[in-house]
C-alpha cells in the first residue's frame, strides 16, 4: 500500500483522497454515439475563446463504464463538437454527465471538464439499443439504434465526424477570494485502448435522438438537431488507460 503523506497530496482528504493518481484503466466500457448535424453558430456560441468550430457534427456519446479503477462502475454522457486551437484538433465538451462522485470530482478538477451528476445508462430492448440520461428525474437526452445490423470501424465513424479520441475542455478553477486561480484550455487522449467491437448504424436507418434542457421545453443550442438529417449512430466495447491531461 502506498505511503501518504500530507506534503505529497494530490487530492483530498490527503489521506484518502477521492481523485485517483494517473494512471488508472477503463474496462469493458461500452459507448452508444449518437451524431447530427446543427447550426455551425449554436457550436460557435458555445466555444470559449480561442477555439474555433471545425464543423457542424455534435456527438452524444452514452456511456456504461462497467470497471473503471478507483471508481467502479458507473454511467456516464459526454456531448462533443469539433474544435481546433492551432493544430490542435479534437472535440470539445459543452456537457458531461454521469453518477460518479469520485468521477465528477476528477472530471472538474484534473481535467476541466463540465460535469454534472445525471443518471446515464444503457439498455438493450428487444432489437434496439437504447441510451438515456436523467437529471432531477427527468429525461433530458435519448438515443437509439438497431441492435448489431451492421459492422464497421471507429475510424470510419471519425471521418464522417470528427477525431472525438482528443478531449478538449476549458479548465476554470476559482481561488477562495473569488478571483481566477485557473483559465485555460486542457487537451486529454486515452491510451492503450483497445477494440472489441464497433457496430455502427447507417444515416439512411430510422436512428433518432432527442434532448431538452432540464427544466425546459426547449434545448439549449448545441443540442438542436435539423429534422431533415437523420442521425448516425455507433456503438463501441473498448478498454484503456487514462494518462495525464496537457494544459495549452
Amino acid at each position: 500500500m502506498k505511503k501518504r503523506t500530507s506534503d505529497q497530496a494530490w487530492s483530498m482528504p490527503w489521506d484518502a483522497p477521492l481523485v485517483p493518481e494517473f494512471p488508472f484503466t477503463f474496462r469493458n466500457v461500452e459507448i452508444l454515439t449518437v451524431s447530427y448535424r446543427t447550426d455551425p453558430a449554436a457550436i460557435q456560441s458555445l466555444l470559449p475563446s480561442p477555439l474555433k468550430p471545425t464543423g457542424d457534427v455534435v456527438l452524444i456519446h452514452i456511456y456504461n463504464m462497467k470497471d473503471v479503477e478507483w471508481l467502479g462502475s458507473y454511467g456516464e454522457c459526454n456531448v462533443m463538437v469539433g474544435a481546433e486551437l492551432g493544430t490542435h484538433r479534437g472535440g470539445y465538451s459543452p456537457y458531461l454527465f454521469l453518477n460518479s462522485d469520485v468521477g465528477l470530482a476528477h472530471g472538474r478538477e484534473v481535467h476541466g471538464q463540465p460535469k454534472k451528476f445525471a443518471e446515464a445508462r444503457i439498455e438493450t430492448r428487444q432489437d434496439l439499443l437504447v441510451g438515456t440520461v436523467r437529471r432531477n428525474g427527468i429525461e433530458i437526452i435519448t438515443g437509439t439504434m438497431a441492435y448489431k445490423q451492421e459492422s464497421g470501424t471507429v475510424e470510419e465513424f471519425k471521418a464522417m465526424t470528427f477525431d472525438f479520441g482528443i478531449n478538449l475542455n476549458y479548465k476554470v478553477i476559482p481561488q477562495i477570494d473569488g478571483k481566477t486561480a485557473i483559465r485555460q484550455i486542457t487537451s486529454r487522449k486515452l491510451t492503450d485502448v483497445k477494440v472489441y467491437e464497433s457496430r455502427p448504424e447507417s444515416r439512411r436507418k430510422p436512428g433518432r435522438s432527442s434532448s431538452k434542457e432540464n427544466g425546459r421545453n426547449e434545448p439549449s443550442p448545441a443540442l438542436r438537431r435539423d429534422s431533415r438529417n437523420r442521425p448516425a449512430c455507433l456503438r463501441i466495447r473498448y478498454g484503456s488507460r487514462a494518462s495525464r491531461c496537457r494544459g495549452d
